[in-house]
């Protein structure tokens, strides 16, 4: 599942997603 499609579904933050790319 693209981390874009979390974030929007989830509801989170542009800042939490970069933490997300960073850990994977």
């Amino acid at each position: 599942i693209p981390q874009y499609m979390l974030a929007s579904y989830l509801g989170l933050t542009p800042e939490y997603l970069s933490e997300l790319r960073k850990k994977v």
